[in-house]
């Protein structure tokens, strides 16, 4: 997957990884990362809310997609 769409021009992608998804009525704040922070039974809450609103940011802002053009980030919500 690290090489897909690298030497097309017409071709650019994010996939967004929430952790354990939940619902909430307002965005807060939220943290993206790399890599998870956590092991795979150890997951930390993702609000439905935030993801969408990362998700927006990436069609909407061109600093936050070039930030994260052909990455997968890790999205959770701040402690």
């Amino acid at each position: 997957w690290n090489d897909v769409g690298l030497n097309d021009p017409y071709m650019e992608w994010v996939a967004v990884r929430p952790d354990a998804l939940i619902d909430t009525d307002e965005v807060s704040s939220y943290d993206t990362f790399e890599k998870p922070k956590t092991g795979l039974f150890e997951g930390h809450e993702s609000s439905r809310s935030n993801v969408a609103h990362f998700m927006s940011n990436l069609v909407s802002d061109k600093n936050t997609w070039e930030a994260w053009k052909f990455k997968m980030p890790y999205l959770c919500d701040s402690k």
